[in-house]
């Protein structure tokens, strides 16, 4: 997917594989979307891997996924399960079970909403 940012000059591109409620693919995660991320230019586009399934993720696959970001302050990846994915409005149940105020209206901060729900996620109130 190609969404062009409106706030930046960058475009975003958007690479993913989306499962029903069987396993990502391994290979998909780890070799293909993260060698073609730097392809891009970067003084042009935003890239970003979405991985959607409509189960919870693995801790497999979440800890897979986390490597694509190559430094701590990287936020490339965007995790959707059918948490984020079924409801009307797209982090209703996510925020409500694990008491958070999420948003998002770009790619950014969907990526950036994925590394707090499962990267680092914070400590239940």
């Amino acid at each position: 997917m190609i969404c062009p940012d409106y706030r930046s000059a960058k475009t975003a591109i958007l690479i993913g594989e989306c499962k029903d409620a069987g396993g990502l693919s391994t290979p998909m995660i780890s070799n293909t979307c993260s060698r073609s991320l730097p392809a891009a230019a970067k003084h042009r586009f935003e890239s970003f891997i979405v991985l959607a399934k409509l189960s919870p993720f693995t801790s497999d696959e979440i800890e897979l996924a986390k490597t694509v970001n190559t430094h701590r302050w990287d936020r490339r990846v965007i995790l959707l399960s059918a948490r984020e994915l079924e409801p009307y409005h797209f982090f209703e149940r996510t925020n409500r079970e694990l008491g958070l105020d999420l948003t998002a209206y770009d790619a950014q901060e969907l990526a950036n909403s994925t590394h707090e729900i499962y990267f680092e996620p914070r400590e239940k109130v």
